[in-house]
């Protein structure tokens, strides 16, 4: 599977949904994204998506407010240090971030992370690539085995078993 393969998947796709991608800050118990200019926001968009924080440059604090004028279709969680689970039930849960429409159709997912996260700038980028494709697309990549792919990358580059990694986040396929 390459680059083109996906391109050719979501070169049709005439609604981009928005996104968020965030991750929670344990230093400063904040929560953060990622401007236009990082890795994260252009792998979003190469999966059809516009990133609601285009705009801002490098890593940027957040707060529920901005989020909630933002109001993206998708929220997407990066795990770091902290839990990622706990930030995706606050998120579903709080108030303020209930605003959003990602938050009311149950929309938050945790990135793929087995050590490294699949849409930061890693081997596991494509992974990611079209992990968020898929979440973003489910209508038109639904035929997509992401299952599959995994094992054929994990297989190819790392002479490893999909079923010997330990994957956390939302990858259900």
């Amino acid at each position: 599977k390459s680059l083109s393969d996906l391109k050719d998947y979501v070169k049709g796709i005439s609604t981009k949904p928005s996104i968020l991608i965030v991750f929670y800050d344990g230093k400063t118990h904040s929560y953060r994204t990622f401007g236009g200019d990082m890795f994260q926001s252009k792998l979003v968009e190469l999966a059809g998506g516009i990133c609601v924080s285009r705009d801002l440059r490098g890593k940027k604090t957040i707060n529920a407010e901005q989020v909630a004028r933002w109001d993206p279709d998708v929220i997407l969680i990066i795990q770091y240090r902290s839990s990622a689970q706990r930030a995706k039930e606050f998120i579903l849960a709080d108030p303020l971030w209930k605003r959003t429409k990602a938050a009311r159709k149950g929309r938050v997912y945790i990135v793929p992370n087995d050590g490294e996260n699949w849409i930061d700038p890693c081997p596991k980028w494509i992974l990611g690539l079209y992990w968020c494709a898929k979440i973003l697309h489910p209508e038109i990549l639904y035929k997509l085995d992401l299952k599959k792919i995994a094992e054929e990358f994990y297989k190819r580059f790392f002479n490893l078993d999909l079923e010997r990694v330990e994957i956390m986040g939302d990858f259900t396929f």
